[in-house]
């Protein structure tokens, strides 16, 4: 059964290393939502995006304005997009994060909600998967590696955003 189940998921996508963990139920949730969710992003308002918004490319202020630096991945996306991102490797949770950006910006906070929750989510797990799946084989088990330096932190940042993958599984679409 557990043969067929990651057959199934990497023929179609999503995180079959994640899969084999306490959290493939979740992840199997959210993959088999990713239609859905992708088809509401469209309809929320697109804007510029800097593509990469770590605290690394943020690199400080003017007034009240943030200077960011290495725009090679500008393009647009939906409102939201790069706080969600940003989040990740931020020290604070994302939703101050979204309750400041939303004032900062003037715009009511459930227009960047879906734009912020769905790129974090996706990202933490895509990025969980990528460094989890290069340290284990499928003949071992997985937890063996929840510990490997290259996989701890992205495991953390899972855990980090937990709250908004719930959101994502319980929002009707």
């Amino acid at each position: 059964q557990v043969g067929a189940r990651l057959a199934r998921i990497e023929h179609q996508g999503g995180w079959p290393t994640l899969g084999r963990t306490a959290a493939g139920t979740v992840t199997d949730q959210l993959w088999a939502r990713r239609a859905d969710l992708v088809a509401a992003l469209a309809d929320v308002q697109q804007v510029p995006a800097h593509g990469d918004p770590t605290p690394a490319n943020m690199c400080g202020r003017e007034a009240d304005d943030v200077v960011a630096l290495d725009w090679s991945t500008l393009g647009f996306g939906p409102l939201g997009a790069d706080l969600g991102q940003y989040a990740l490797s931020a020290r604070e949770a994302l939703e101050p994060l979204l309750e400041s950006y939303a004032l900062g910006a003037g715009i009511d906070v459930e227009a960047a909600r879906l734009g912020a929750y769905a790129t974090a989510a996706f990202t933490a797990l895509t990025r969980a998967e990528w460094s989890l799946s290069r340290a284990v084989r499928y003949d071992v088990p997985v937890e063996a590696a929840f510990r490997h330096p290259a996989v701890a932190p992205h495991l953390r940042v899972i855990t980090k955003v937990a709250d908004e993958i719930d959101w994502l599984l319980a929002r009707n679409l």
